[in-house]
Order: C-alpha cells, then structure tokens, then sequence
C-alpha cells in the first residue's frame, strides 16, 4: 500500500513539474513572439529569437521525459534530474526573455525589467552539471561503477559553485544585462568571479568524465540498452554542438 502511495505521489509531483513548466513557457513564445525579427544584445547564437527558442524546446523536452521517466520509475535519479533541469531553465527563460523585451526590444515599457535580469541570472548556470550528472547515471539511475562517484561529485560541486558565484557576486551582471547591478552580492567581485569560473571548469569536466562513462557504457552495451545508449550519445553530441556554438558566438562578440 506504501508503495502505491509513493507512486502516486512521484506521479503528482512529476506531472504538476511539467506543467510549471508548460505555464512558464506561453508568455516566453509572447514575449520571444513580440520580439521577432528585433536583434538585440540578450540574442543568443546572435540571431533574432532562434537562441531564446531552442532553450523553450530543450524546457518542455528535459520537463516532459522527466515526467515521463519519474511517474513511472520514480526510483530512477535521471527522471527528477531532468525535471529540475527543465524548471530551471523555464524559470530562466521567461525572465531573460523579459528582461530582453523590457530593456532592449520596448525599454521602458513593462515595469520590472531589471529584477528580471537578476532573476535569470540565478537559474540558468546549474543545468550544465546537471546534464554531467544525468550522463553518468544513464540509463538505469546508477553510475557505471562505484568509482565514478568523484564523476558524479565534480558535476553537482560545479553547479553548486557556479550559483553561489554568481548569486553572490558584487557588481554588474554579465552581458547582455551588465547595465544592471546584482542586489544580493556580497564580499568582493573577484573572489566570487573566481569561486563561479571554479563551478564552471568542474561542470565542464564532469560532462567530460560523464561522456568517458558513455562511450565505456556503450562498448559494454548489448541489445535493449545499446539503442538507449546510441540515443544519449546523439542527444550529447546535439547538446555540446549547441554549447559550443553560444560559446563561440559569445565570445567573438556576435552578440
């Protein structure tokens, strides 16, 4: 009976994740809809809309297979995992794309703007260690073996670190919204930069290590769990050619 019960309540709360998600993402498409066709700075790739765009599709494809894998294998990590990676990056985007409609496409025109910026600014870096950790734990919820778990370590500690960095971080925000200045920053602006650059080289190396987990994982495959195992790995390569790209585009200024 116990555990109908917690089945039913991973179902709930699985599904009632999915559809915060689905809420928050109408008046992102308004908002990325109102501001078609206008580039501004907060454009990522540097093109009108698409970048905002491709983050909405990746929120409701993490919300719905994590919904999907955690009311029905609630014990499985990789499902709650993508829930919360799908609410943080809906709880990013549509304050980012507010923030970019309030100060740049229509400045001045929605009150708010600049409590937008910040709000972003707290949501979106975690999800890149998380996507390390959802790796290493593909497909059954479990790592590949017990020493992997500094793997598995290395990805949550930079996520961590990360948010704290820039949550707590004096001064002005990062481009596109460093013309606001962050309300809750604390201590000095370089120990924070250096503790959020720390998060961000532990993050990238746990999806390192999680994508040598991958390729170990598929060689050992048979049957069943190779298919899944080739899909991750496209779904990897989509995920790192897009981080790349953001990447790339930011720091030649196309932004």
């Amino acid at each position: 009976m116990a555990t109908v019960e917690h089945t039913m309540k991973a179902h709930r709360v699985a599904w009632a994740s999915w559809g915060i998600c689905v809420v928050l993402a109408l008046p992102t498409l308004l908002l990325l809809a109102l501001g078609a066709g206008k580039h501004t700075p907060a454009d990522e790739f540097g093109l009108s809309g698409l970048g905002g765009l491709a983050f909405l599709v990746a929120t409701l494809a993490f919300a719905t297979t994590g919904a999907l894998i955690a009311s029905r294998v609630g014990e499985n990590p990789i499902g709650w995992i993508f829930c919360l990676t799908g609410f943080l990056l809906a709880v990013g985007s549509l304050p980012h794309q507010y923030a970019d409609y309030t100060l740049y496409v229509s400045p001045g025109s929605l009150p708010g703007g600049a409590a937008a910026a910040v709000a972003q600014n707290l949501t979106f870096t975690p999800c890149f260690g998380l996507l390390g950790a959802s790796l290493l734990l593909f497909p059954n919820g479990r790592l590949p073996s017990p020493r992997w778990r500094p793997a598995l370590g290395v990805a949550l500690a930079g996520s961590v670190l990360v948010s704290a960095g820039y949550a707590l971080r004096p001064g002005p925000l990062d481009a596109p919204f460093e013309m606001v200045s962050n309300p809750f920053g604390v201590g000095s602006f370089a120990l924070m930069n250096t503790v959020s650059g720390l998060g961000w080289m532990l993050m990238a190396a746990g999806v390192a290590l999680a994508g040598v987990a991958t390729v170990l994982r598929l060689r050992r495959s048979r049957g069943q769990e190779r298919q899944q195992m080739k899909w991750i790995g496209l779904a990897g390569a989509v995920a790192g050619v897009v981080i790349v790209v953001n990447a790339v585009s930011f720091f030649a200024g196309v932004q």
